[in-house]
Formats: C-alpha cells, structure tokens, sequence
C-alpha cells in the first residue's frame, strides 16, 4: 500500500453507539479510504466497541487498523500506541464520541499541502449542548499564533498534524493524566510548528456531548479536576519557558479549568472540601498567576482567584453567591480607574490590592443600567429637584452629574449610551451629591432652568445622569415617575412656565411663557414669589 495522506487515530474506551457514527464519518470522507488509514484502539472496552471495530477492519483490511489493550485509564496511551503504527504523512485525532464532515479531511489535507502547513485545523461546532469555544473559527487564515488571544483556547488535539514533526521531535502524550493529555501534546507540536492554519469555511468537526453526560471532561469531580488541572499546568511549564508565551498560554487555565472550579458549584461542596479547594486553587495562583495574567483577567474571575490565593474562604463565598445571583454590586469610581466593590474591596480588616477588583476596561453597563432607579422629580423654589438611588459608592461623587442637554433634531430623547471618554460630550453639566445608602448611593441632582431662560423660547432639554467610568462615559436618561409637573415662576418682570415631562420615557425640560388670560391663571401649577 503507497503512503496514505492521513492516520485518523481514534482512542476508543465504551462509547457505543457513538462510535458508528465516528467510524462511518471517516469511511465516509471524500478523501477516499485508499488515501487514509484509521487506526483505532479498543482501550478495553465491555459495550461492544471493540467488536464493532473488528467489524470494520474487516470489511476494510489495509485502512482500518484495530488495537485491543487492557484499560489504561485515559486516552494517552491509546493515542500513543496509535502514532506509534500510523504511516500517514499526516496524522489527525478524533474522539470515539465525535464525528467529522464529510469533506473534512480532504479540504484539511489541501489546505496543509498548499501552505506547507504543519498544523491545520477545521471549525468544530458544539452537538447535544457540547460547548466550543468559537473565537478561532472566525475567519480562515493561514498564520496563526501560539501566543495570540484565540489560540491558547483551542488546544484540543483535533488537528491535523504532520507526522514528520512529531517523530523529529519525539512528541507523544503524557501518561498520568486522565483528562488533558491532548493539550500539553498539541502546545508541544505548535509550539515547534512552522506554520498553524486554521480554516472557518465549512463544520469540519462535530463534538459530541452524550446523553448520559458521561465524557470525562463532564463526569470528573472536582478533586480530579482541580488535580488534573495542575498536573497539566506543571506540563506545559515544562515545554515552554517563564515569560510572557507561557502566560500567554496558561492564561487559559485561569479563564477555563479554574475559573469553573470557583463557580456556583463550589458553594454546594462541604466546608471541608470548600477550604481544600481554595487551598488548590490557591496553590496554582502562586504557581502560575504573574501580574501579567491577572491584569489580563475580568476582574470577576481574578477577584475569586485572589481571594482563594488569600486563603479568604468567606469572602470567596459571598463573592461566588453574589456573581451567581447577578447581583448589581456598587462601582466605585475614580478619574482614570473604576473598580467593582465586591467584599472584600478596601475592606480595612484585611488591606487587599485594589487590583484585585478593577474593572476599568470592562463593560459596566448593566450595573449603570439595572441600578439606577430615580424615585422623585419635583419643583421647589423654582429648581428642579430629582432623586434617586445609584449602585456607586457615595465616594464616587465626582465622577457622577446631571446633564442638560439640547434636544436632537428630531426632537427626542436619546437613548442610554455608552461612549469612549475621548468623544466630545454634550450638555451642561452639574454635580450630584451621593449619601450611602443599601447596596449602593442615593443621589440628590438640582437643575436651575433659570439659566436657560435667556434662550429662544419655548427650550427644550432633555436631563439625564452622567457617569465617568474608567475610559469610558455613560449618559443614562432619568425616568420621571411623574409624567408632568409645572411651575409658573415670576422673574423680574418675566413670568415663565417650567415643564418636566415624561416623553418616550425620558425627562425633557421645557422652559416657555405661559399662556395668558384667565383661564390660563386658573391652571397654573405653582407660582413662585418675585426673586430679585
């Protein structure tokens, strides 16, 4: 038989039925089976898997190639004794619970060829709510970096490799790991690639989640997990040096593997195996966790990772619950940096780094949005008063107003936005006092009409809060509870109407002169006494 142009190594251990539908996607490819080989290891299986296999080869002889060994516990030696008999000058994996595209393989051995590739990978797509990260499959392209933002999450061994490459440098998995034996293997080939493609046109690569739920990845407890975690962290220490291409691809185990352990989950464990796990985690941030990573993290997950760092189990669990809630916690706002005052934040019984609970370059708007709430909007002694509550703290004071603004063209109201802090702004600005208050600020705005009375009459305005949050600006409109109120107030030898309405929702000030006659006197809201 001539060279084939792939080995399909699929590690194989009960996972039937799946396995027909993997086995008859491989001798389905448009590639042909006189240009593949397929080898599959039965890691004693006891569902029929291996019989199924045997099956196979022997209605191929000469592309399926069956491996009948006792149970090793995961799928590196499997993996291992396939690359050990494959003859393909690629070699690609795939899991005995997945399937491919048709096409697949073809379209992957193209690409490869026509860019000298050494790795080449295919869109994989999520089936029975098996999630895939997505990030990568944005575009094809021809180059990709190792060290780039995507390509540290799609460490899966799902590729096409060239087997030249692993044999030069004598890539193999690991033993000892039950769940992640791929990853340190796929960072070892990319890490000595010449060339990593990827290829977003067309579903190459079908994960599949069981019914049963009984993928390793889904069925581990967390002890195995955590374990497993940093036996895989330590590995890929081992292949790439302290610098910033470690954190680069470490990252990733802060992001995914650990930031899951420190979810809702982990409040359902025992105080015992609470403590333990915060010790583990703890235990790797020491390890791993640079400064450079942590910055690079939302403060969401950095705050646990830190806070089981600190050995702080209480305050991990109140941040924990309160993430899992979606809890509105109050911002606290400074010129240039915004941080999220999660327990813990500047908190004088333990002295945390604010680092710790920054969120500047986060998006905060559904805190801005969710905890505002405007409980009263009234005239007295000719200004307009409004209050209501804030999720800031009351020291944010100087990072909050309350803006007078001219209508736009169309008349209305604009809608809640979010702007770059660099865009020129709009309005008259005045400053809006905050007083603490439950889970948040009240705040307490007082808008004097009287200086636009000099305007062309009738001025309409719209009124709206205003946030600085970091490098960015929130003009959030308030919401009169009240849909009209007026004041007639007599100026000098001027009387004018003050009008706060509801329009489209939003508060829009209308300063004018009233109506005259009699019956108009009779309506009128308020009259205010001369002011000199």
């Amino acid at each position: 038989m001539s060279t084939p142009d792939v080995t399909v190594v699929v590690p194989v251990f009960n996972t039937m039925p799946y396995l027909e539908r993997c086995m008859d996607s491989l001798l389905g490819q448009t590639l042909g089976t006189d240009r593949l080989q397929i080898v599959a290891v039965d890691d004693g299986s006891t569902d029929g898997s291996g019989e199924l296999l045997d099956r196979c080869a022997a209605a191929h002889p000469g592309t399926v190639v069956v491996v009948h060994q006792e149970n090793s516990g995961g799928p590196a030696a499997p993996c291992n004794a396939g690359l050990d008999l494959a003859t393909g000058r690629y070699v690609y994996f795939i899991g005995a619970d997945d399937y491919l595209g048709e096409e697949a393989l073809e379209r992957l051995v193209e690409a490869a060829d026509a860019w000298d590739a050494d790795v080449v990978f295919g869109r994989m797509v999520g089936v029975g709510g098996r999630y895939v990260h997505q990030d990568v499959f944005a575009e094809t392209r021809k180059d990709l970096d190792l060290y780039g933002e995507e390509l540290p999450f799609a460490l899966s061994n799902t590729k096409l490799f060239r087997r030249s490459l692993l044999e030069e440098h004598g890539i193999r998995y690991p033993l000892g790991l039950r769940i992640g034996s791929d990853q340190p293997f796929t960072v070892a080939a990319m890490a000595r690639a010449r060339r990593i493609s990827v290829l977003a046109d067309y579903d190459y690569y079908f994960a599949v989640k069981r019914e049963t739920a009984s993928n390793i990845s889904y069925a581990t407890p967390w002890q195995e997990r955590l374990s497993g975690t940093g036996a895989l962290m330590d590995r890929i220490a081992d292949i790439l040096p302290a610098g910033e291409r470690r954190d680069a691809v470490l990252r990733r185990h802060f992001v995914w593997e650990l930031n899951k352990l420190l979810r809702a989950d982990f409040l359902a464990l025992s105080e015992e195996d609470q403590v333990s796990l915060a010790a583990g985690v703890g235990e790797l941030c020491d390890r791993y966790l640079t400064e450079g990573i942590a910055r690079s993290l939302w403060a969401s997950a950095r705050s646990r990772m830190r806070l089981a760092q600190a050995g702080d189990v209480a305050r991990l669990r109140q941040v924990i619950a309160l993430q899992r809630d979606e809890a509105v916690v109050p911002l606290h706002l400074e010129p240039e940096v915004a941080y999220s005052a999660w327990p813990g934040f500047r908190d004088s019984e333990v002295s945390y780094p604010d680092s710790w609970y920054e969120v500047t370059r986060e998006s905060t708007w559904d805190r801005i949005v969710r905890g505002t709430s405007v409980e009263a909007v009234a005239w007295k002694e000719g200004r307009l008063q409004i209050r209501g509550t804030l999720k800031v703290t009351p020291g944010s004071a100087p990072q909050v107003s309350v803006v007078v603004a001219d209508l736009g063209a169309d008349g209305s109201p604009r809608a809640s936005r979010r702007v770059d802090a660099s865009t020129p702004l709009d309005g008259e600005e005045a400053q809006v006092s905050l007083s603490a208050s439950d889970g948040g600020a009240r705040f307490e705005a007082v808008v004097d009409p009287s200086r636009f009375a000099s305007r062309a009459l009738p001025y309409r305005a719209e009124v709206f809060l205003r946030l600085r949050v970091g490098s960015f600006v929130y003009d959030r409109p308030v919401y009169p509870p009240e849909p009209r109120q007026v004041a007639d107030v007599r100026r000098r030898l001027r009387r004018l109407r003050y009008v706060a309405k509801r329009q489209g929702g939003a508060l829009v000030l209308v300063v004018r002169r009233p109506p005259s006659g009699k019956a108009a006197a009779r309506k009128r809201s308020t009259v205010l006494p001369n002011e000199k």
